[in-house]
């Protein structure tokens, strides 16, 4: 049997794939890393990153699973503040459909949270003229 946190990641990225195909590429890795080739275009990666238990009762354990989605791509040489813009658009985008989405392939996964931060990572804009931007969705199982 999967981990639960592979799970709710499979399940993500399913959904992801279904509502944004042609925008973007989407994977789910455990170790998330791409080449600069492989980021020409609009790339989002789903990954699990917590597990936090909670008792409810005696019997009863439920988890909240952390799901960060990073949606990169490296940026050509025009103009960067408007690549920026739409790929922090598209980053908004994918925040915006999975708020407090059921998820299809996974019913009982309960939507509790999600945060796009950053928006933009400077320091990897900077560096590699790459655009990263994480989504970080939070569903109780």
């Amino acid at each position: 049997m999967s981990a639960q946190p592979y799970t709710v990641a499979a399940a993500v990225a399913a959904e992801l794939v279904a509502q944004f195909a042609g925008e973007m590429t989407v994977t789910s890795k455990a170790l998330p890393g791409a080449t600069l080739a492989e980021l020409a275009s609009p790339l989002a990666t789903v990954v699990p990153r917590t597990v936090e238990p909670t008792q409810v009762s005696r019997a009863l354990v439920t988890k909240d699973v952390v799901i960060e989605i990073g949606i990169q791509q490296h940026l050509d040489d025009t103009d960067t503040d408007t690549q920026v813009a739409a790929l922090a658009a598209l980053a908004e985008a994918v925040l915006d459909h999975l708020w407090r989405l059921p998820l299809p392939t996974l019913p009982a996964a309960q939507f509790l949270a999600a945060e796009l931060n950053p928006i933009c990572d400077t320091d990897l804009l900077r560096s590699m003229r790459v655009y990263c931007g994480i989504v970080r969705v939070t569903y109780r199982v």
